[in-house]
């Protein structure tokens, strides 16, 4: 079933991108990048500089400094509550910094910068948020939710959507259930879904917020090989959050641990 035909998917599939002829740029600061930011432009997808997250009187995120580059492989990890999910949502733009700035760039040297007062994105640098509660339409069939991410931007026909559509399908062994309704399936075939939905975005970074919660240890082994293979092939990042540091320790990758809003440690997997 043929749902979208437009840019719209996107906005529905994760937030909506903000373009910089919808923004005003703060007129007090006129050099809106240093010659520091440009020197970046190149190396790196994300540049966290002294970044904190405040809701109300609560501090979740506080004064952290971080770079991800592009093809970076990144768990994020800590216990609940820690603040992973706004992590996630900070990179994604969806949460906006209360102290300190974000720098965003892609291949096109074009940079990005999140702060308080000015929210700039790339449509180059396309971030895709697999969620926690998977955000799926539960009266609609799992094929129907996939085609959610159709974009004839990003795709040259129908059909070549299609396709990638019954391959991620038959990778995450749900092709037999596409015409199943979302209220009608299980925790983890849900989650395979709205994890199907990202890749066919075709983003460049993909936040994926827990997203093993309901599958087992063969399908969780399977996720990752996948995201690798997209990582490697298509030079996808991918920025892991989760609390089981044991799963974690099975994988390779940078890690980034974050507890009570700090960031306590970065590193590679197999020394934590």
């Amino acid at each position: 079933m043929y749902l979208n035909n437009g840019r719209g998917p996107r906005d529905l599939n994760s937030n909506s991108l903000v373009h910089t002829n919808n923004i005003k740029r703060n007129t007090k600061n006129t050099n809106f990048y240093s010659k520091d930011d440009q020197n970046y432009s190149i190396n790196y997808i994300y540049h966290l500089e002294d970044v904190s997250v405040q809701f109300a009187k609560n501090k979740i995120l506080k004064s952290i400094s971080f770079t991800i580059n592009p093809q970076d492989k990144i768990f994020l990890i800590g216990p609940s509550g820690a603040g992973k999910t706004t992590f996630l949502k900070l990179l994604r733009g969806i949460v906006r910094p209360t102290e300190g700035r974000i720098l965003r760039s892609s291949n096109s040297h074009n940079q990005s910068k999140i702060s308080n007062s000015n929210y700039l994105c790339n449509p180059l640098n396309f971030a895709s948020l697999i969620f926690q509660d998977f955000r799926l339409i539960n009266d609609w069939s799992l094929e129907d939710n996939l085609w959610i991410s159709y974009d004839p931007q990003i795709y040259k026909s129908k059909d070549e959507f299609n396709d990638d559509l019954i391959n991620l399908s038959k990778l995450f062994t749900i092709k037999d259930k596409l015409d199943f309704k979302v209220s009608a399936c299980n925790e983890g075939i849900k989650q395979k879904t709205a994890i199907i939905r990202s890749l066919l975005s075709k983003p460049q970074v993909i936040l994926a917020d827990e997203p093993t919660s309901a599958l087992d240890n063969t399908n969780t082994e399977r996720l990752y090989e996948i995201l690798t293979f997209y990582n490697e092939k298509n030079g996808i990042t991918f920025v892991w959050a989760s609390h089981n540091k044991d799963l974690i320790k099975n994988f390779s990758g940078k890690i980034i641990q974050v507890d009570n809003g700090r960031l306590t440690y970065m590193g590679h997997s197999c020394f934590t």
